[in-house]
């Protein structure tokens, strides 16, 4: 038994009062804006659009905390400072993750077995791996397609047998690791030949992560390689990313993506080639060919190109790229008529609309759909933040993600903001702009339109320095409709359009709800008021 050490985290919100304080055993303490994600649980959860589903994670080594940021779109900040990938922190510094500040530091804890050192059952020795995600290039260099692999052709004759419970010794050369330790669970798993997919699935993913722990120290492989094995590895989070435009994959070297006109290199790469083609094959069902070129439509929207390693010796290279979809008009929508009617009038008179859904939803789905109904002389600015929407000349985009943007829309003095994603950030900017006569789409997640409503009303009081009462009457005043959001069927329909009367309350009406068990939006019966109001 050795002494063990905890990591001891509190949670201020931006007004610098204290939300939580945890301890954690560790080895790591996962933090994002959810529970559960498609990479596992967070510890930590912040629940605000600017922090991403996941952020990043701390990592105990011995009496040292280490940051480590997995490519979150906002980025993590340490005393105003953006990190680089990972970084030690000191006693007294500062994490910043979207409005939250955490404090951050080890403590002594009880008395825990240490794996590393003290005997336990026979079992696999351990593997020892440098980082290698670290001094990664510059975006703009040609992808080295000139580097020779070592790893077999791809044939369906099994690779000479690995002993079943056995791992490859410690060495010292980590990509080579990385490959004997990938093709020994694979093969023990059941992959039938080099480059074929082991016989697991998502549900396997916590015993096989628990085996790789215990064989591999370098503390960001164990998720990676059970990514792999178990489902399509760092594929997955990019194809889920629906603001993901283009993801390029050249062997093993870091993995572009863009996300419209902006370019970015993800936090996880492959650990080997064999990897690359067993999650192809899981993903798209058909084998990566190691020769020539080929280009397959998977749907509408997504399509690859491959590169087989005779052309591209480096490689194998998948360049996977999504289209948008076309826009649908309120028409597509599946809504009844009055529904259409009601939403077309309330686009012609420049109304504010709130569209909100859990993190689930597509909500820009929706708000492209409202966007369509504008006239098209009208200036209108986007505040981009999420997919990218059809081309569209008559539309003024800004990167979201950068800051500014929103005040900057202002200068423009639009007819109509669009802006994806409200963080409570922007809700200053937003009530300048709302002063003029402009109409507004923002996306938002929250489950129901009175936790929208409260939340908006909380952060322009946080922001301000006001009331909340105060600032629920304000937004009254300045918002008028909450259109629902849930996905169904695969595609994001409206369940909920409610109207918020003016007045000191703020009183939230629905006017069309889906009710259970029925295909579309039925009228509640209540005549809407503002649209009576709100003339240009």
């Amino acid at each position: 038994m050795t002494a063990g050490t905890a990591i001891r985290i509190t949670v201020h919100d931006s007004d610098g009062a204290e939300i939580s304080r945890s301890s954690f055993p560790g080895p790591q303490v996962r933090i994002g804006r959810v529970e559960a994600s498609s990479a596992g649980r967070n510890d930590i959860v912040l629940p605000d659009d600017a922090v991403s589903r996941d952020h990043a994670y701390l990592l105990l080594q011995g009496a040292t905390v280490n940051l480590i940021d997995l490519g979150s779109r906002n980025g993590t900040l340490v005393n105003g400072q953006m990190v680089q990938e990972r970084r030690t922190l000191q006693p007294g510094d500062s994490v910043g993750i979207g409005p939250f500040l955490l404090r951050c530091d080890a403590a002594a804890s009880a008395a825990l077995p240490d794996p590393l050192t003290e005997p336990g059952p026979a079992g696999p020795s351990t593997v020892d791996f440098a980082p290698v995600d670290t001094d990664l290039p510059d975006f703009d260099f040609a992808i080295e397609l000139g580097v020779p692999d070592t790893s077999p052709d791809v044939t369906d004759t099994a690779p000479p047998p690995v002993a079943p419970d056995t791992l490859p010794p410690r060495v010292s050369d980590a990509p080579q690791d990385l490959a004997g330790t990938y093709r020994a669970l694979a093969q023990r798993h059941g992959a039938p030949a080099w480059g074929r997919p082991a016989a697991l699935g998502p549900g396997d993913g916590t015993a096989v992560l628990t085996s790789l722990r215990a064989v591999v120290r370098e503390p960001l492989w164990p998720e990676r390689l059970a990514d792999e094995l178990c489902a399509t590895g760092p594929l997955a989070a990019l194809l889920d990313d629906r603001s993901v435009t283009a993801i390029t994959v050249a062997g093993t070297g870091p993995i572009q993506v863009r996300r419209g006109a902006a370019r970015e290199l993800a936090s996880a790469r492959f650990s080997c080639v064999e990897a690359l083609f067993a999650c192809h094959e899981r993903w798209t069902g058909a084998r990566l060919a190691d020769a020539g070129s080929s280009t397959r439509q998977l749907s509408p929207q997504l399509s690859v190109v491959t590169v087989g390693r005779d052309l591209a010796p480096g490689g194998p290279v998948l360049h996977i790229v999504r289209s948008p979809p076309p826009s649908r008009g309120l028409s597509g929508l599946g809504l009844p008529p009055a529904a259409v009617a009601l939403l077309e009038a309330a686009v012609d008179r420049r109304a504010r609309l709130i569209v909100y859904g859990d993190a689930t939803a597509e909500l820009g789905d929706i708000a492209a759909a409202l966007a369509v109904r504008r006239a098209p002389e009208l200036l209108t600015v986007r505040i981009a933040r999420s997919a990218p929407w059809p081309f569209d000349p008559t539309l003024v985009t800004l990167a979201g993600h950068q800051p500014g943007a929103l005040r900057a829309a202002r200068e423009f003095h639009p007819d109509w903001l669009i802006v994806d994603e409200l963080a409570t950030g922007d809700l200053l900017e937003l009530r300048a702009a709302l002063a003029a006569p402009v109409g507004a789409v923002a996306t938002m997640h929250a489950r129901s339109a009175e936790a929208a409503l409260q939340r908006l009303a909380a952060g322009l009081a946080s922001a301000s320095g006001g009331e909340a009462p105060a600032c629920r009457a304000e937004l009254a005043h300045a918002l008028d409709f909450f259109v629902a959001v849930r996905p169904r069927g695969g595609q994001p329909r409206i369940t909920s359009i409610c109207e918020l009367r003016p007045g000191d309350r703020g009183e939230l009406v629905e006017l069309f709800l889906l009710k259970p068990d029925h295909a579309s939006l039925e009228a509640t019966g209540v005549e809407p008021q503002v649209l009576r109001e709100r003339s240009l």
